[in-house]
This record gives structure tokens, sequence and C-alpha cells, in this order.
């Protein structure tokens, strides 16, 4: 599990990154990127289009794991976002965690000012 001060909790936080980040995708994730100063945290967002509750909780905990896998290779002091899509409800978790690695290297995190 990833500690509170790792995560993006509040909705005005998310709503922050999706106007003011830019944006990076593949066919089951969108990654949405902002820099910031506190530190590197995460939110994970998983729409109704993708399920009942429980389909969408089990497609949030897939991409946690996933994202804790990769988690290491993503620099400090950024906000992000992950929006699941439909392929992500089939998808295992190593390919999730490519999948994330994937728009990381896109997103240029780390290359960016």
């Amino acid at each position: 599990m990833l500690p509170k001060q790792e995560r993006l909790t509040g909705h005005g936080e998310f709503r922050r990154v999706y106007a003011t980040g830019w944006s990076c995708a593949n066919r089951p994730l969108v990654l949405y990127v902002l820099r910031e100063q506190r530190g590197r945290r995460v939110g994970f967002a998983v729409p109704r289009r993708i399920g009942g509750a429980v389909e969408r909780n089990r497609v949030r905990r897939r991409l946690r794991e996933a994202y804790r896998l990769v988690r290491d290779e993503v620099p400090g002091d950024w906000h992000m976002v992950l929006l699941a899509r439909g392929p992500c409800r089939q998808m295992k978790v190593a390919d999730l965690a490519e999948a994330v690695r994937e728009l990381v290297g896109r997103a240029a995190i780390g290359q960016r000012e």
C-alpha cells in the first residue's frame, strides 16, 4: 500500500493535475502529469464505464500494484493521475506495469522542467 503522503486524495488535487498538467495515453491508460515541489504523489481514477463498483475496485487494486512495481523508476516531485480505460479490465498486473512504464517514458518525466 502506498503511504498517504504519496497519494493524491482530494478532488481538488485531481482537478489541478487535470487542468494544469499535461497528458499522454496508450490503449489501457491515460497519464496526467504535473510538476510539483511537494514530492512524488499519485492518484488512480477508474470511471464508471469500466463497470460496477466491484469491477472498478478490482481494476484500481491492479493499477496500484502495477504502479508499485515501477515506482522506483519514476523521479520525484511529480503529481500524477493514472486514468483507467476499458482494456484494463482484462489486463494482468505485469501488463499494466509495462503500460505504466511506457507512459512514464513517453511523458518524459525527468526531462521536463
